[in-house]
């Protein structure tokens, strides 16, 4: 709570970056995009320890540190769409107009689909660890934890990697060139996939390693280790998913979309966490992900592949 009043208050701000930073990602101004994200999570690094211990403000300082981040990543963000986007924005020109917000809504679902189930599926995962941990329902608790900052650290960047091709979908599906389309869909799978392999196999050899790094305690990592392998094995499945989803969102086939993007974290994961833990216990709160995983490769394969076959040819000239 004490964090949350806080943080509430640089909700505009960080609300605002993001616009800004897809307004200018998706102009062709990444690299400027970037100056302002960073330059704002390095000043968050940065004024954590100072607030925290060095005013002694504790959980309060944390999220200060945040709010100040964000404005100034906000602040930073809008000078340089001034001087360098191509397509400005002017308050005078903002009109909420029903087709506007329906562009909106189509391209966003998708993911507030993929968000918000990533915050129920870190919810259901939480329950289930604490459960069937049994007496050591901290250590499980904690250890699954980690293993989700581990996973999430390649997956951010699979996401931002998908990002970054959702501009050049957008662009040549808008102007018919459906090749290209595929062309820069396989070329990030091959991307993609080629380095989760690597990732995969690094999680797979130092696993028990690296839950110690994040928590010095035995049974964490002997828990944590278990789960990450296993989730290490089925990792190269989610390029597929997560460029699927992207392709159908920039493409506009919102229902499609949001279908793909709620598979891994909602449609396959909570009837995963909600049936294995009963069945094998907490090898199935290790498992569920992996299942999950699997099964929504599944369900995704079939979408994606026939929306990229109707993309072989381009769109006839007029």
């Amino acid at each position: 709570m004490r964090y949350l009043r806080v943080i509430f208050v640089g909700t505009p701000f960080i609300m605002c970056s993001f616009v800004l930073n897809n307004h200018l990602r998706f102009q062709g101004n990444a690299s400027v995009a970037m100056i302002g994200i960073v330059t704002g999570a390095v000043a968050n690094v940065l004024l954590d320890p100072l607030l925290i211990f060095g005013l002694s403000m504790g959980v309060e300082g944390a999220a200060l540190a945040t709010v100040i981040s964000q404005i100034m990543s906000f602040v930073l963000l809008w000078r340089l769409h001034r001087k360098r986007a191509v397509v400005q924005v002017h308050w005078h020109q903002m009109s909420l107009k029903r087709r506007y917000l329906e562009g909106i809504l189509k391209g966003g679902i998708p993911s507030m689909f993929r968000q918000g189930l990533g915050s129920l599926a870190t919810v259901l995962l939480n329950l289930a660890a604490g459960y069937y941990g049994g007496t050591m329902a901290d250590q499980a608790i904690a250890a699954m934890g980690v293993v989700g900052r581990i996973t999430a650290f390649a997956n951010s960047a699979l996401i931002g990697f998908g990002q970054g091709f959702q501009p050049i979908c957008g662009t040549n599906y808008g102007a018919g060139c459906y090749k290209r389309v595929r062309e820069a869909f396989f070329f990030c799978l091959k991307l993609g996939s080629g380095t989760l392999a690597v990732f995969s196999v690094l999680g797979i050899l130092f696993a028990h390693p690296l839950m110690l790094l994040f928590r010095n305690d035995e049974q964490v990592a002997r828990i944590g280790a278990l789960a990450l392998r296993a989730q290490c094995l089925v990792l190269v499945l989610s390029v597929w998913i997560i460029l699927c989803s992207m392709l159908l969102q920039t493409i506009g086939m919102a229902a499609k979309a949001s279908v793909v993007a709620s598979a891994r974290q909602g449609i396959m994961f909570v009837p995963m966490i909600l049936l294995l833990p009963g069945l094998f216990g907490l090898a199935g709160v290790q498992f569920a992900q992996m299942a999950a995983d699997i099964l929504s490769f599944a369900l995704t394969l079939p979408i994606g592949w026939s929306v990229l076959e109707q993309l072989r040819e381009d769109r006839p000239k007029a």
